[in-house]
């Protein structure tokens, strides 16, 4: 059972998007999967599976960890001399719309016990939802996607389903990638402005080409354009940077 939530402050509720559906289960099946979800976390802290990017993943992780880190970063960039800008995205429909086979995958190439795993899959197959709106309930539905927002494995299920795109990152210069869940930051300095620009336009495309094979996308409203000027500097950032988008591009 998923009792659909209208998200607080919205304009248009007419949009699927600006409901949450929140998945109701037994208590019995939350507390067995509390139980999964404490030796998946207990797992991902003993072995260096999670990058420090990850920043729900980790044990005295928050987002005031993120803040911090982003303060740091800042701070370290202007001192050597250079610019810096950073570009949030957040990611559509996530928990809705993971590909399980391929989660699946990504657990058996971490590493984890074949009953971790062999759980996993169990716990992601045959799986139907029904709606409920109010008082009213809608016949169940088959899924074949998602992990249903509000189970107690979720979280720690959709961290482990974006690894690869942390680990992807390592490989980038002059750039990182933070991520807590679903919602992205692209960090980038350079020495001048449209370096930084530049640079911020190759890992968005890099974020997206990953996005597109794991079947998600970027929530295009979300996407937030910053960069961080020194007090004392004259230069102007730029107004907009270009954003590969499926279709087409845009400006922001």
């Amino acid at each position: 059972m998923c009792a659909v939530i209208p998200k607080p402050n919205c304009l248009d509720y007419s949009l699927a998007k600006n409901f949450r559906p929140i998945s109701l289960l037994e208590c019995l099946g939350k507390l067995l999967e509390k139980v999964v979800a404490k030796l998946i976390y207990r797992d991902l802290n003993h072995f260096p599976l999670v990058p420090s990017t990850q920043f729900r993943g980790c044990n005295a992780s928050s987002t005031l960890d993120a803040g911090l880190t982003l303060l740091h970063n800042i701070q370290s960039v202007h001192q050597a001399g250079l610019k810096c800008g950073l570009l949030l995205f957040d990611i559509q429909g996530f928990f809705d719309n993971i590909n399980r086979n391929r989660l699946v995958q990504v657990f058996v190439n971490l590493g984890f016990t074949p009953e971790l795993v062999n759980w996993c899959r169990s716990f992601l197959t045959d799986r139907t939802v029904r709606l409920k709106f109010n008082s009213k309930s809608l016949d169940p539905i088959e899924t074949e996607v998602g992990t249903s927002q509000g189970l107690p494995v979720s979280p720690v299920l959709s961290i482990i389903y974006t690894m690869p795109l942390l680990h992807q990152m390592r490989s980038w210069t002059n750039a990182s990638l933070g991520m807590y869940i679903d919602n992205g930051a692209i960090f980038t300095c350079g020495k001048d402005w449209d370096e930084v620009a530049d640079t911020l336009h190759k890992g968005y495309s890099k974020c997206i080409d990953w996005l597109t094979h794991a079947g998600l996308k970027a929530e295009l409203d979300k996407t937030k354009l910053i960069f961080f000027k020194k007090r004392r500097d004259n230069s102007t950032p730029p107004q907009h940077i270009n954003l590969p988008l499926p279709d087409n591009l845009t400006h922001y």
